[in-house]
């Protein structure tokens, strides 16, 4: 069996991550063998000792407030180190703006929604073609 050892540190300033959850889903070959959930120590640290040894290792980290990390490893050896920098998470997109003159200020949404297009707004409302005979 294969020690891996998981350092969870903050990406902005390289402070350790307390409690972050660490998943382990060892394998072997095309098949999992099972899981384990670890909570990192007050320095950042997650470590499993019972990972095969020549199997690869898929590693999870989840915090509240930092984007999910995952990624699989190599365990070839009777030891593994990694550390993951978590990141905060994304930026969340929007098409509409509060700075849209076609937005209703209110809610934010565009005054023509679905159900509410004028024929010039959408291909799909204006009349079909007319044969030609």
């Amino acid at each position: 069996m294969s020690k891996v050892t998981v350092t969870v540190l903050r990406a902005a300033d390289g402070k350790p991550v307390k409690n972050a959850a660490v998943v382990f889903h060892p394998a072997m070959g095309d098949t999992q063998e099972g899981n384990m959930e670890l909570k990192t120590n007050d320095d950042g640290v997650a470590t499993l000792t019972i990972v095969p040894t020549g199997s690869q290792v898929l590693v999870q980290v989840i915090m509240q407030g930092y984007r999910t990390f995952g990624h699989k490893y190599d365990v070839p050896g009777s030891e593994k180190s990694i550390t993951v920098k978590l990141l905060p998470p994304n930026q969340q997109y929007s098409i509409y703006t509060k700075n849209d003159s076609n937005a209703d200020m209110q809610n934010n949404a565009p005054k023509a929604q679905m159900g509410h297009a004028e024929p010039a707004d959408s291909p799909l409302l204006q009349p079909a073609p007319k044969k030609k005979d």
